[in-house]
């Protein structure tokens, strides 16, 4: 594709907000996918979900949308496609920028911190880890974060593809992982209750193979790059893929090569400032 990288704000206000650690107030947490008021002013700042918006049937997610979903929350468990439910918790994420560092003061426009430093990857675009959050809740049992309960989206090397000289191919499938491996440290996003939204969580030091970026626009909507796979085990990208290609939910996702298709096209589903920042259009705040 003709690449347009989303440069929104030099990178630095991208991401779909941050994190709570504890159950929040009646209002501010609900489904669909953890929608927030659009000016938080408490937590959870903000979950949000992805869909397939090169699938379905409009450019908001409905019964016809198929989402990144993680119906069981375990450690290597499938993350799959589902149609898109506004009450299911399961579809809600949570995501942060990666930053070399974290120093001084953070904001809107400096997530890292006025002293700290974004990660960014060749192509010069922000790097973001999605945290299975619903309803904002860590799944750690103390519902702290940087815990080893806590899941992350992550690929692993799967030989299930098509069979080649009497061998399945090898496939990268999407699996959740451990967030808190390889030294990864996670800073909470900063309420601020202005039109901007908040700040966003940050990330430092964190498992590699839990990296993505988005690229875009594309068709309806943006791919999202594994990291890993992208720059540094492959020379092109691997994006967010529903091998399914229709609307089957359940199917088994996978980083695979970009060819811009409709399976490998998605959106963020979110109502503050930073979701809409990475795929714009989609406002459904409560």
């Amino acid at each position: 594709m003709s690449r347009r990288i989303a440069a929104l704000a030099g990178g630095l206000v991208l991401a779909a907000a941050a994190l709570t650690t504890t159950w929040a107030t009646a209002g501010h947490a609900v489904t669909g996918t953890c929608l927030n008021i659009a000016t938080p002013i408490s937590q959870p700042i903000g979950c949000g979900g992805l869909y397939f918006s090169g699938l379905g049937s409009g450019i908001q997610p409905n019964g016809t949308s198929l989402t990144l979903t993680a119906p069981d929350p375990q450690w290597n468990s499938h993350v799959v496609t589902s149609v898109y439910d506004p009450s299911r918790s399961d579809q809600d994420w949570t995501v942060y920028q990666r930053c070399n560092t974290v120093s001084g003061a953070r904001s809107v426009a400096f997530p890292c911190g006025t002293g700290g430093t974004p990660t960014l990857d060749p192509d010069g675009q922000a790097e973001f880890v999605a945290e299975a959050t619903p309803l904002g809740h860590h799944l750690d049992v103390s519902g702290l974060i940087n815990k080893p309960g806590n899941l992350c989206l992550s690929v692993e090397a799967v030989f299930n593809g098509p069979v080649v000289h009497h061998h399945h191919a090898l496939r990268w499938r999407t699996v959740l992982r451990t967030c808190n491996s390889l030294g990864a440290t996670f800073f909470a996003g900063i309420p601020n209750g202005g039109a901007d939204a908040g700040t966003t969580g940050v990330v430092t030091s964190p498992n590699f193979w839990q990296t993505w970026s988005p690229f875009g626009p594309v068709g309806s909507g943006f791919v999202f790059a594994n990291n890993a796979l992208s720059g540094n085990v492959f020379n092109h990208k691997f994006v967010l893929d529903d091998p399914a290609g229709s609307h089957v939910a359940g199917a088994w996702l996978l980083a695979y090569p970009e060819n811009d298709g409709a399976n490998q096209v998605a959106r963020i589903i979110g109502c503050t400032g930073a979701p809409n920042q990475i795929t714009p259009g989609h406002f459904d705040c409560p």
